[in-house]
């Protein structure tokens, strides 16, 4: 169980590692896709393993179980044929075989635990990488999306202490005051225009009249002559 957790462990940290110097997410999920692809075949291939290690043991647990019986029989036979001191030395025989026996059977048990609890996480490992494949493109949108607004957000903090920032700001600022100082003396570029308007029409109006003023003195000197 050290074993496996060891692995995962250190398969975590060189994921965690190499993805956070990617900038591309479609690189990074691609990238994640192919490490869990080859963590599961590399899982799969241990797990093989684990179990031939495991049918080897079985083989050894049947040859010491053998060996059990046969001293078994042996001693059997020695108590029957009244040699005692031969059914001793095959009876210290038998108990040593158990002893053997009993340390492969505890081998065996652990083993077999391991190899279970790889098969296990290889379980998870797949369904976590059909998971993944299932949302690459929402995840690929997701890190783009946060990615970009990461990128805006450290402009606007940028621009907010620069210089063209505040330089921006004055020149606004200049422009409100001028627009409220032009509003207070009744002035805009519109009523310029409009006063332009007016006193060009104002001075029609008075040639108008002189032009008039001077047509009734020449109608009236006209009567006086005749």
């Amino acid at each position: 169980m050290k074993h496996v957790k060891r692995i995962k462990e250190i398969i975590h940290a060189n994921v965690h590692a190499k993805s956070q110097r990617m900038e591309d997410p479609q690189k990074m999920v691609s990238y994640l896709l192919s490490e869990m692809e080859q963590t599961i075949s590399n899982a799969k291939s241990s797990a093989t393993e684990k179990h031939a290690q495991c049918r080897i043991i079985e083989e050894e647990v049947k040859e010491a179980q053998n060996r059990v019986k046969r001293w078994e029989r042996r001693s059997l036979a020695a108590v029957e044929k009244g040699r005692d001191e031969l059914a001793r030395e095959a009876l210290a025989e038998k108990n040593r075989a158990q002893r053997a026996q009993m340390a492969l059977e505890e081998e065996l048990t652990q083993m077999r635990s391991i190899a279970l609890a790889m098969n296990t996480h290889i379980d998870e490992l797949i369904a976590k990488r059909d998971e993944m494949r299932d949302k690459q493109r929402l995840l690929v949108q997701r890190a783009s999306y946060a990615k970009q607004k990461k990128a805006i957000v450290k402009v606007l903090k940028d621009l907010e202490t620069s210089s063209v920032s505040q330089a921006f700001n004055e020149l606004e600022e200049k422009i409100e005051l001028l627009e409220s100082e032009a509003q207070m003396a009744g002035f805009s570029p519109k009523s310029q225009h409009t006063e332009k308007e007016f006193s060009q029409m104002e001075q029609d109006e008075a040639i108008e009249q002189e032009l008039l003023r001077l047509k009734t003195i020449a109608k009236s000197q006209t009567g006086t002559t005749t």
